[in-house]
């Protein structure tokens, strides 16, 4: 069957003499500098360009020397990094390591296509594009500056083809999305349309599109409910900033949480969550300000999860989130992944399981922990019912990037199978099924109480019981593809 598809895709013909040559290097840059203006758009508003956005460096690279496919990754790789500008207020600094580093990752992509194209079979050129962003955008998960950009994550609109993530993850979906560039420099190439690879890269995506149907008209799954209300304060970031020396500026963060806390208990709510660090009052050293939060909940039985600081034996900070009942112990999760340069004086947290809680095991993520699927992972692996993303994202202003942050706790319930709430201080915050479905949302710097019910799940998806398969399997194909390419490219000299 796998040898039908691939003759399918073109067969299993090498590229011939009479494919195009090389692009003028001018020409070339100009449609890196394209691909790069796509996929920055397509982060921000026109997600329908994902699907189109690699074709141009595709084009651009086919053929080229490795070093000059480098440099036309690079180009493209700028362009795309610049979609991050949301990032400025935390300083320049920062904004321009983030477009470097996507420069330099986009440039592996460059010169993977300038080593294969050309050089491979039909079938494996058409998933050329796919196959190397998927394997460059899994290596942005990991090192000490990471910044996981997904494709993936400009698609969960469609819900229907992103339920693949329940099988293969986020990046399966990425995959998908790559295909048709390939579709598309092939035809380049050949100076004709590709029918037999447009046709099954269309039954492909057509296929999982209508299992992905299936399963969103299925059943949901049962569980306890759990009626929960999220603080989005919406306090401007220099309020928290004059807060420090400001009497009157803390007791206006004090008063707005614990005011809107009243009136989720006032709407019986059992969980009430507060966003990151919604007070830099280090609670869980202030039992004064604690008995206060017991004293809102206690009656009603409700638990607070509440976003704040603390500090330890030997003056380290933690950002945290405090779980707060009356009666109950003091459960804390410290943040295992500070933001980097924005948060130098945070102190990484070891890694921990669930939350445990009157209203169930809870998996907390706080802030950029949410486009980690790994951390999402572990806490249903260590028995999460349903997972808490908190974060503030006012920083970013009325960027598309805290838009596209939810964006991505939709992709992880639908990796868990697990119930989501994603909770900004600034908005837009969000509750999110199992499947992707937004139940429940807020807008951008509006002040609101997400509200909604949520259930507490157990069981693992396809995806949380095998991990990230499919990038490895991608780099095994990628690697086996540029054997080959030199084995033969050897045996053409000899």
């Amino acid at each position: 069957m796998a040898r039908r598809a691939c003759r399918a895709l073109g067969g299993g013909a090498l590229s011939t003499p009479e494919d195009r040559p090389a692009l003028p290097l001018r020409t070339a840059a100009l449609l890196s500098l394209w691909t790069g203006a796509l996929l920055g758009i397509c982060q921000m508003e026109l997600t329908a360009l994902a699907w189109v956005a690699l074709a141009p460096l595709a084009i651009a690279c086919r053929r080229q020397r490795p070093r000059v496919g480098a440099f036309l990754g690079f180009l493209a790789g700028l362009g795309a990094g610049s979609a991050l500008y949301g990032v400025l207020p935390y300083g320049k600094l920062l904004y321009g390591v983030l477009v470097i580093y996507c420069a330099v990752n986009m440039a592996g992509f460059g010169a993977g296509i300038s080593l294969l194209s050309g050089r491979v079979p039909r079938w494996a050129e058409v998933c050329l594009p796919a196959l190397l962003w998927t394997g460059f955008e899994y290596l942005r998960r990991f090192g000490t500056i990471s910044m996981p950009i997904m494709i993936s994550g400009t698609q969960t609109d469609l819900l229907a083809l992103a339920q693949v993530c329940r099988w293969v993850g986020a990046h399966g979906l990425s995959f998908l999305v790559c295909l048709p560039a390939g579709v598309i420099a092939q035809g380049w190439a050949l100076r004709r349309v590709p029918l037999r690879s447009a046709i099954v890269v269309a039954s492909v995506l057509a296929t999982l599109t209508a299992l992905g149907v299936g399963h969103l008209s299925a059943p949901s799954a049962e569980g306890r409910e759990v009626r929960v209300a999220g603080v989005q304060s919406s306090i401007p970031s220099w309020v928290y900033r004059v807060a420090p020396a400001s009497k009157a500026h803390r007791e206006l963060i004090w008063e707005t949480l614990t005011s809107m806390t009243k009136q989720a208990v006032a709407a019986g709510d059992e969980l009430i969550v507060w966003p990151e660090t919604a007070t830099h009052e280090p609670l869980p050293s202030r039992p004064d300000l604690v008995a206060q939060v017991e004293g809102l909940v206690g009656a009603a039985g409700a638990t607070v999860l509440a976003g704040t600081v603390r500090e330890d034996s030997l003056g380290r900070r933690y950002n945290v989130v405090a779980a707060i009942a009356k009666g109950r112990a003091l459960g804390i999760y410290d943040k295992v992944r500070p933001a980097g340069y924005a948060e130098w004086h945070v102190t990484a947290g070891e890694p921990r399981g669930p939350l445990e809680t009157a209203h169930g095991r809870l998996g907390i993520l706080v802030c950029l922990e949410s486009v980690y699927p790994e951390d999402a992972r572990r806490h249903v692996a260590g028995g999460a019912e349903a997972l808490i993303v908190t974060t503030d994202d006012a920083g970013f202003l009325r960027s598309p990037m805290a838009e596209f942050h939810v964006r991505r706790a939709a992709l992880r319930a639908i990796e868990t199978g697990r119930w989501v709430v994603h909770l900004s201080q600034a908005g837009p915050s969000a509750l999110f099924d199992p499947r992707g479905r937004s139940v429940a949302s807020t807008g951008l710097f509006e002040q609101d109480l997400l509200r909604g019910t949520l259930r507490l799940l157990s069981g693992e998806t396809l995806y949380q019981r095998t991990g990230d398969v499919l990038p490895w399997v991608v780099w095994a194909m990628i690697a086996s593809l540029l054997a080959s390419s030199l084995r033969a490219r050897r045996y053409r000299i000899q």
